[in-house]
């Protein structure tokens, strides 16, 4: 979270360095890191170790919503209907186990982990102990994939407006950049208002009747009908329900040659024909150091994932002609 945070605010292009475990010619393990990845490794260390010894509840917030902002990165919906249906579910289950039983909130009070981002209701209270108001990292996570499904297809539709197909001329709105444009988000934008009326309005009933609130009662409808009136107001409720992103998975692949499609998987990696660009055997279109990670995979994968035979030495090659002439007349010699 650290290093993806890093680059978005510092827009730093760091050298990226590779690790590969091979055995017999078979890449076992690839690990790709920058320098930022070994401080924000080292951080992460020594926050484990303030946690584990003080139970600091604002290094345990900074965990759960690390772990959150990674989930909401690992996971993805592919399209509305499944967003709408998955939070429908949820709102079930959630206002089952917060109204029906006590399990959700006995687990919550006394699980003392990283499992929660917790508010203390008063910051200096009279007798000295603090006390909190909690949130699931459910309650953070099952919206934000909502979210995160929202600003694609604001990207969607701004790049159908302005005529962008893939494998095609870059229109001239763009800038001659792939990503990292600004365009209008304006699902995301009422999305993102919807939730956080809907977290103040959780917040307000929790106080107001002084008992625990399952948070997607409120979450759940506010992130649905935001999406809905949007689509609505813009006469794209059709585009709305029809956007698949496995449809556009599938015509990008439709759309690559044959002999590009039915390319077998990379298997091996020969570590002496097919050096990186820092040993300097092999130049590739972006060196480490000119790019950030992110930026250099389609370049590198091309030379570090390439299909190739085993490494044989020279000697080796060399004496297999001779072997087969030999034979040969060994052959003739019977005859």
């Amino acid at each position: 979270v650290g290093v993806r945070l890093g680059k978005a605010l510092t827009g730093a292009k760091l050298a990226l360095y590779h690790v590969h475990l091979v055995h017999r010619h078979k890449t076992l393990a690839h690990v790709r890191f920058t320098n930022l990845h070994l401080g924000m490794l080292g951080v992460s260390l020594v926050l484990t170790a303030v946690y584990l010894q003080t139970r600091s509840w604002l290094v345990s917030n900074l965990f759960g919503l690390a772990f959150s902002f990674s989930a909401v990165t690992l996971v993805r919906l592919d399209s509305f209907k499944s967003g709408m249906i998955m939070l429908a579910g949820l709102f079930v289950y959630d206002v089952f186990w917060v109204f029906g039983t006590e399990v959700m909130v006995s687990v919550a009070k006394n699980f003392d982990a990283p499992i929660k981002v917790v508010f203390p209701k008063q910051l200096f209270p009279d007798d000295g102990k603090l006390q909190f108001t909690m949130l699931g990292l459910g309650d953070i996570v099952v919206p934000g994939i909502f979210l995160a499904l929202a600003l694609r297809f604001d990207r969607h539709q701004y790049l159908s407006a302005i005529g962008y197909r893939k494998g095609g001329a870059l229109p001239r709105q763009l800038g001659g950049r792939h990503r990292g444009f600004g365009f209008p988000a304006p699902y995301f934008t009422a999305c993102m208002g919807a939730y956080v009326a809907g977290l103040a309005t959780t917040i307000t009933v929790m106080h107001r009747f002084k008992a625990a609130q399952p948070a997607l009662l409120y979450l759940s409808p506010a992130c649905i009908l935001a999406v809905l009136g949007v689509a609505l107001a813009r006469g794209e409720l059709a585009q709305a329900f029809a956007y698949t992103e496995e449809a556009d998975d599938g015509a990008a692949k439709a759309g690559k040659p044959k002999a590009e499609a039915e390319q077998p998987a990379p298997r091996r990696y020969n570590l002496r024909n097919h050096p990186t660009a820092a040993g300097g055997a092999q130049a590739t279109p972006a060196s480490a150091g000119e790019l950030a990670d992110d930026e250099q995979d389609a370049s590198r994968n091309k030379v570090l994932e390439e299909t190739v035979n085993p490494i044989e030495s020279s000697d080796q090659e060399s004496k297999k002609p001779a072997r087969g002439r030999r034979s040969a007349k060994k052959t003739k010699a019977k005859k």
